[in-house]
């Protein structure tokens, strides 16, 4: 599976849990919507870690779902407080704590 975005090392000890309650689920995301464009979107919200959006293999065409994680909890807050996002001119949708 195809990610545009950055990578960033886990320690070991945010490994031992099995969710990451700073990362999110951003799904419904336009075709067109870049990690650049993901991550300048969520950035608003808190400082962004991690962004990536998921791209089929094959046709590197984005999947339409992605990830965002935020540096601390703070930002995941700040997104869920917000009840719609609107994204590339597409509503989308975020879930939070996702499995690692």
């Amino acid at each position: 599976m195809d990610t545009e975005g950055s990578q960033s090392s886990l320690s070991s000890s945010t490994q031992d849990s099995p969710h990451d309650p700073c990362k999110m689920f951003i799904g419904g995301l336009s075709w067109q919507t870049t990690q650049e464009g993901l991550k300048e979107y969520f950035c608003k919200f808190g400082e962004v870690k991690e962004c990536m959006v998921m791209r089929d293999p094959v046709t590197k065409r984005s999947r339409g779902f992605g990830f965002v994680t935020y540096v601390d909890q703070t930002g995941v807050d700040k997104v869920l407080a917000q009840n719609r996002h609107e994204l590339d001119s597409k509503t989308v949708g975020t879930r939070f704590g996702i499995k690692r």
